[in-house]
C-alpha cells in the first residue's frame, strides 16, 4: 500500500468519522453474536468436560447428534426453538412499532 493510498484512506476516515462511530455498536454486536459463539461448533463434536477444557476433551464426532436424534426429544426441542423465535420476533416487532408510533406522536405535539 503506497503512502498516497494510506493518506487517502486516512482522509476518508476523517471525513466519515461520525459514520464510523455510529456503526461501532453494530460492529461490536456482530462480533459478539457471530464470532464469539464459534467455539461452540467444535464443542458440539466433543464429549466436553469442564476439567479438560475445550481442546483436551475427547473428540466424538457425530455421537452427540446421534444421541439427540435417538433420544426422542429432537421434535420437542425444534418445536420449542421455533416457537420461541416466532414469539421473540413478533413481540419485538410489535414493541418497535409501538415505540415508533409513540415517539412520532410525541414529536407531532410540538
Amino acid at each position: 500500500m503506497s503512502s498516497k493510498s494510506k493518506s487517502n484512506a486516512w482522509k476518508t476516515f476523517k471525513q466519515n468519522k461520525t459514520l464510523v462511530i455510529m456503526s461501532l455498536p453494530a460492529i461490536v454486536f456482530f462480533f459478539i453474536f457471530s464470532y464469539i459463539p464459534m467455539p461452540g461448533i467444535y464443542i458440539a463434536f466433543t464429549d466436553y468436560r469442564y476439567d479438560l477444557g475445550i481442546f483436551k476433551s475427547p473428540f466424538v464426532g457425530f455421537e452427540n447428534f446421534r444421541f439427540l436424534i435417538e433420544s426422542g426429544d429432537l421434535l420437542r426441542l425444534v418445536r420449542n426453538t421455533v416457537l420461541y423465535n416466532i414469539a421473540f420476533i413478533l413481540l419485538g416487532n410489535i414493541f418497535q412499532i409501538f415505540l415508533a408510533l409513540l415517539l412520532n406522536e410525541i414529536n407531532n405535539r410540538t
